[in-house]
């Protein structure tokens, strides 16, 4: 099904090796928490500064909150918090304003890669003492 991009949306996109979230503000504008060397803040960029010509992906939130409200939530945030790689980073932001949730995939994905690779390396190192 495709949706019909609104102010409100959670959106993302692909940038190699990670997906770059932010909400969609309406008039072409775009809600986002700039990396570190950029103030590490919530920002509004246009959106094909966002997207940087990638394509762009609505994120669905099963029990998101009515679109009126994220938008309300973006503009509550600004200087809430400043960017953090595992803790406060952008798909944390946008998911926050989706849900009221703090979490990110990425993270949880990157954290339990490396887990498991440690756990792996340490029943090896057993094995082999």
């Amino acid at each position: 099904m495709h949706q019909v991009l609104q102010a409100g949306h959670h959106i993302k996109v692909n940038r190699g090796f990670y997906h770059h979230h932010g909400i969609y503000m309406g008039g072409g504008w775009v809600a986002e928490l700039a990396k570190p060397a950029d103030g590490g803040v919530t920002r509004m960029v246009p959106l094909a500064t966002f997207t940087r010509g990638a394509g762009l992906q609505i994120v669905d939130h099963a029990n998101g909150l009515p679109l009126h409200a994220v938008v309300e939530n973006v503009r509550r945030a600004p200087q809430w918090r400043r960017y953090d790689l595992l803790d406060w980073n952008c798909e944390h932001f946008a998911t926050w304003c989706s849900t009221h949730v703090v979490e990110s995939e990425q993270v949880r994905s990157l954290v339990q890669g490396v887990a498991i690779s440690l756990l792996v390396e340490l029943i090896e190192s057993e094995a082999a003492a």
